[in-house]
């Protein structure tokens, strides 16, 4: 008989999330940086995928103010990965329902439309 083990915080999200900011500082030569991953953005669509209720719009928007604050920008990034959660956790069923390359191809042209999300 398997046993589970159920933890109430959210430790292994806020892990992966500091992990994939820190992943997006790392350095890379000039001509490499079209081709660096946006991790944060797949941290948060995998999260709002496979917990969409501990991973709220207001952990998308944070994290992005820590991206805007990190790489000094403006603004901009916490309203990108709100609509891009919106997306994600309003229509779980739709992305999931399509095929793996059409879900691919959507979250690649919403990533080079919106350069972050």
């Amino acid at each position: 008989m398997a046993t589970t083990i159920r933890t109430r915080n959210g430790f292994v999200i806020v892990i992966t999330l500091i992990i994939s900011i820190m992943l997006m500082l790392v350095p890379l030569p000039d001509y490499a940086r079209f081709f660096r991953p946006e991790w944060v953005v797949m941290t948060l669509i995998y999260w709002a995928m496979a917990l969409p209720h501990r991973v709220s719009i207001g952990v998308a928007w944070f994290t992005g103010f820590i991206m805007d604050i990190t790489m000094g920008g403006i603004g901009g990034d916490g309203f990108q990965l709100c609509a891009r959660y919106l997306f994600d956790s309003t229509f779980p069923f739709a992305v999931t329902s399509i095929s793996t390359l059409a879900t691919s191809l959507n979250h690649f042209f919403c990533c080079a439309i919106g350069g972050v999300c």
